[in-house]
């Protein structure tokens, strides 16, 4: 595993974590093998957020198509969140609505860092290899 993911993974979570002894959990699904993380299909169901299993898939898919278009240049937290605020408004979307799913279909947890934080952290790659996982899953 990469040092540096590990740092960057860690340096995520250490504002979550209260105690030493919960630094594994919190980490446990940056190191799960991509297509072996298991996403219970209830977590995408958010009601402030507006998300049911039935409208994750149509998130995904929406997401999917944006990180696929999305160059390894523009990969940082800053471009994203702007891509991904044009292309939510024009599309009529809430941010909720896309960004909850997308942010359960990579950790596979109800809460865990934030969604451009994991999309930065986990690259291109990584990043639509799980969330095709994910959308595999529905």
């Amino acid at each position: 595993m990469d040092r540096n993911f590990f740092i960057k993974a860690l340096s995520l979570v250490q504002e979550r974590t209260k105690k030493l002894s919960e630094v594994s959990e919190f980490l446990r699904f940056f190191f799960v093998p991509d297509n072996n993380l298991v996403i219970n299909p209830a977590l995408y169901t958010h009601v402030k957020m507006g998300t049911s299993q039935d409208t994750a898939k149509e998130a995904l898919l929406f997401s999917q198509a944006i990180l696929s278009s999305v160059s390894e240049k523009d990969w940082d937290i800053e471009s994203l969140k702007k891509i991904f605020m044009e292309h939510i408004t024009q599309n009529h979307y809430k941010n909720g609505f896309i960004l909850y799913p997308l942010r359960v279909a990579l950790s596979g947890e109800e809460f865990s860092p934030g969604t451009f934080e994991l999309i930065e952290i986990f690259g291109k790659s990584k990043t639509l290899t799980r969330l095709a996982h994910a959308i595999d899953q529905l």
